[in-house]
């Protein structure tokens, strides 16, 4: 049996890669960084209309971000695994 001082899962939320806690800020990011990349280049050299522009760059962000954003898997953080090992402690049974 465990004992109520087990910190196993924020054990567990530590040894996981950084890429995997924080994926979904990443795509998020990257998401954005696409789009600034785009707005910045496109724009200025007037290669598209101003119109088609934007509207790529907002079916970049929601393909991008949300979508990408929506299919990552949550991953516990450090102050959850704290909380839950705090809510375990004080309704573990002796």
């Amino acid at each position: 049996m465990t004992t109520p001082d087990n910190s196993a899962l924020a054990e567990y939320v530590q040894s996981t890669s950084i890429y995997k806690r924080y994926a979904k800020g990443i795509a998020a990011a990257v998401a954005a960084l696409i789009n600034l990349v785009w707005l910045l280049t496109v724009l200025p050299a007037g290669l598209v209309p101003t119109n088609v522009a934007i509207g790529l760059a907002l079916a970049v962000q929601v393909i991008g971000g949300v979508l990408g954003v929506v299919a990552l898997p949550n991953s516990p953080t450090i102050r959850q695994a704290e909380e839950i090992e705090a809510y375990v402690g004080r309704h573990r049974r002796s």
